[in-house]
């Protein structure tokens, strides 16, 4: 809802999960500041509690991408691209997928709730430049690790 003090926003609510037809419960919640061309990605944890995560943007702009992973799906080794931002509502992200996300405007903000608590021991990722999607930023400023992460076609995913 928009008005002349600005925005308010509800994220996830009873009535939403409902719609969505999924009972999300909330292990973690944070969130993370970026400024325009960072690119932060793939990433997911590999862990026997398989859970989702929901994503949200408060301020700015992003292009989420979802990279699935499951060997099992229709849609294994193949990405997903979504704008978001404060009006754009949440995006789910399934067990067995990596997520990550290009800024598109300076002061980005984008919080994260998560089924499952982070545990470093079990993170992974797949690297951002290796599954074919064409990033919008032309140089991108990216993290040592997310530079070290496997290729794709390197990455040996546990999931069914």
């Amino acid at each position: 809802m928009t008005d002349n003090r600005g925005e308010f926003s509800k994220v996830l609510s009873s009535a939403v999960r409902d719609e969505l037809r999924y009972d999300f419960l909330v292990k973690e919640l944070f969130w993370n500041s970026s400024h325009r061309g960072v690119i932060r990605g793939m990433h997911l944890l590999l862990s026997d509690d398989q859970a989702a995560k929901v994503i949200w943007v408060t301020s700015g702009r992003i292009r989420s991408v979802v990279l699935d992973l499951r060997h099992s799906s229709r849609t294994f080794g193949r990405h997903s691209e979504y704008s978001l931002d404060s009006a754009a509502g949440l995006l789910i992200i399934p067990a067995g997928c990596a997520n990550g996300f290009e800024a598109l405007a300076d002061d980005t903000i984008v919080n994260y709730a998560q089924e499952q608590d982070f545990d470093a021991s079990k993170e992974a990722g797949v690297r951002w430049n290796s599954f074919g999607c064409n990033w919008l930023t032309v140089e991108p400023v990216i993290s040592e690790r997310d530079q070290q992460l496997p290729r794709l076609s390197e990455f040996e995913s546990p999931f069914e």
